[in-house]
C-alpha cells in the first residue's frame, strides 16, 4: 500500500525502527545507486540553509535523481501563484517533493498519486 511520509508521528515504532536501520546502512556504504534514476525531486527552502540543502542534494544524486531547488526569493507565492498552484506544479514536474521551514525543520515528503 502507497503511503506518504508527512509526520514521523504517522510510523509505527517497527517502521520507524526499519527506516533508521536503513538509513544507517546506507550511510555506512555510501556508494552511487540508480534507485532513483530517471526522477526528478524537488525541494523548496524558505530560508537559507546550506548545510540541509547540500545533505539533501548529494542524497539525491546519490541516489541517481536530478535536484530542483526553489528557495522563497525565486517563488512567486504572494505575487500571482497561491502555494497550491506553486505545489501543483512542484508534483507535477516532480516525483517527490520536501519543504523545510522557516524553523529549519524538515517537511515531509509527498509523492504524486
Amino acid at each position: 500500500m502507497k503511503r506518504d511520509f508527512l509526520a514521523i508521528e504517522s510510523l509505527t515504532t517497527e517502521e520507524l525502527h526499519g527506516l533508521l536501520d536503513r538509513a544507517a546502512k546506507m550511510k555506512a556504504d555510501r556508494r552511487p545507486s540508480d534507485v532513483l534514476a530517471g526522477r526528478s525531486i524537488g525541494m523548496i527552502f524558505e530560508k537559507p540553509s546550506t548545510r540541509t540543502r547540500v545533505s539533501f542534494e548529494v542524497a539525491i544524486a546519490e541516489l541517481g535523481a536530478h535536484a530542483v531547488v526553489l528557495n522563497a526569493s525565486e517563488l512567486q507565492l504572494g505575487r500571482g501563484e497561491t502555494i497550491e498552484d506553486t505545489a501543483r506544479v512542484l508534483l507535477w514536474s516532480c516525483e517527490r517533493s520536501s519543504r523545510t521551514g522557516s524553523s529549519g525543520s524538515h517537511g515531509g515528503a509527498t509523492s504524486r498519486s
